[in-house]
């Protein structure tokens, strides 16, 4: 029965996939009381999290000092990153690798579940997220949808690896929620990490029979599935029409020019980052009359649109955590963590699947997958150098 709480725990720190609508404040402030209670002292993420939040404080003042928005506001608008302390939390249960393992394939199951349940819902909006009911195009993400590729790349390497079919289950329902995004970039990552995990799994004829099953399927499943169909046909007319305007006219190109030659006021802010706005301020008045007038989203640059928002060192530091934890050699069954920082940062050139509807809860789950692994076969960190003695003081 312990499997239901935890995954309860976790359904409650993604608001249920955004069925539960709690303020921000609240949230923020309670996921930085449960991270600091369960504050644990010598894990090699510590330094990542107190670095990013040091830098998140420079922004949050840079914001009110260029800006005019006051800090409070920032911070709450700056909540969802916030829930990487959660880390701490999640590491005190001390759970092993199979626990971990099996929570996420239920987590995993749970997403793709509420992710088809709205699917088959539109245009009745059930959970929040970005569900666009004004447009013909039926594209949506939900709370959570971070899970979306990680399903996907978690099946496939568990399958390749156990041969269990329940791992067929979860790619599906990823893969289903992944087409339903709509992001071509999104879905040419996914492709991308797809062979590298092949690559790094070396060929084996039970591998290779492995994929041939996991092919057959998913030809099954792309040429079946109406929204699969539907996803294509968009993608390719969206490509056609970006191909027939030109790069220059395209509004991530004219939006990245605007950006580095007429928004930012000093190059201090450059760096430290405008802040998040925050609905109800007269900062989210004039962003949101520079997106009405340009139609200019930061999401639509990936992580460099989020650098403009949380400053260039924040970005770095999320960059830097996640070349660690991919450089980091493993066992071939756990190759999804790396991979999966891999593609999330691949996919955030003109996506924001980085920091997508939650996704740092997800990144928070998967740093304590990550150091049990460590813990277990006693390997240190990509960058880090531990005795073993040092190893068995973080257990």
């Amino acid at each position: 029965m312990k499997i239901v709480g935890y995954i309860f725990a976790f359904l409650l720190c993604f608001r249920f996939m955004g069925v539960i609508d709690l303020p921000s404040t609240t949230i923020a402030c309670l996921f930085l009381l449960l991270g600091v209670l369960n504050f644990k002292r010598n894990l090699p993420f510590n330094k990542f999290i107190v670095a990013l939040f040091g830098c998140l404080i420079l922004n949050f003042f840079s914001c009110w000092y260029y800006n005019g928005q006051d800090v409070l506001s920032t911070f709450r608008a700056s909540n969802s990153l916030f829930s990487l302390v959660l880390f701490w939390f999640f590491y005190n249960w001390k759970l092993n690798l199979n626990q971990w393992e099996n929570a996420l394939w239920w987590l995993c199951l749970c997403f793709g579940i509420c992710y088809i349940i709205q699917y088959i819902a539109f245009p009745t909006v059930i959970f929040g997220g970005q569900i666009r009911t004004e447009s013909a195009e039926q594209r949506m993400a939900i709370y959570g949808q971070g899970l979306a590729s990680f399903s996907v790349l978690f099946g496939l390497n568990k399958y390749l690896c156990t041969g269990r079919l329940k791992y067929i289950i979860i790619i599906l329902t990823g893969a289903f929620a992944v087409f339903g995004c709509g992001y071509r970039t999104m879905l040419l990552a996914l492709i991308i990490s797809t062979f590298l995990m092949l690559i790094r799994l070396g060929i084996s004829k039970r591998a290779v029979i492995s994929f041939a099953v996991f092919a057959v399927v998913l030809f099954v499943f792309v040429n079946n599935v109406d929204l699969v169909q539907e996803q294509i046909l968009n993608m390719q007319e969206r490509q056609e029409r970006l191909e027939d305007n030109g790069i220059e006219n395209d509004i991530r190109f004219i939006n990245l020019v605007y950006h580095y030659t007429s928004y930012f006021k000093s190059p201090v802010e450059m760096i430290l980052g405008s802040g998040l706005p925050f609905e109800g301020t007269r900062y989210f008045d004039s962003e949101e009359r520079l997106l009405e007038k340009y139609g200019f989203y930061y999401q639509d640059l990936g992580l460099v649109g989020l650098s403009w928002m949380i400053g260039i060192p924040a970005v770095l530091i999320m960059l830097l955590y996640s070349f660690r934890i991919f450089r980091t050699k493993v066992p071939t069954s756990y190759l999804y963590l790396g991979i999966y920082f891999f593609n999330i940062v691949i996919s955030s050139i003109t996506t924001h699947e980085f920091y997508i509807h939650q996704n740092f809860v997800v990144q928070a789950i998967l740093f304590c997958v990550f150091m049990k692994i460590l813990e277990t076969y006693n390997i240190p960190m990509a960058g880090e150098k531990k005795s073993s003695g040092a190893l068995k003081k973080m257990r």
